[in-house]
């Protein structure tokens, strides 16, 4: 039987997991880092950028979901 834990397509989503976690974790040092700037940056502005930050975060959570989810399909199917 053919084993689809190690397949090409299995091992792009392993590739693409790995990405995209890190993305995350540079998105969140990010967000975070923003903090030591608060002072110089308009009230409006910081606000526009914590909230550009907090949907870049929740997509790259939901893109992650969605990866675990189609990894765990073709995990279940080799088995």
């Amino acid at each position: 039987m053919l084993d689809l834990s190690q397949t090409p397509d299995s091992q792009l989503l392993r590739d693409a997991r790995a990405k995209a976690a890190k993305l995350m974790a540079n998105l969140i040092a990010q967000r975070d880092d923003l903090a030591r700037f608060e002072p110089q940056i308009a009230p409006d502005k910081r606000a526009a950028g914590q909230q550009a930050f907090a949907n870049a975060i929740e997509s790259t959570r939901k893109t992650l979901e969605g990866i675990d989810d189609a990894l765990r399909l073709t995990t279940s199917h080799a088995q």
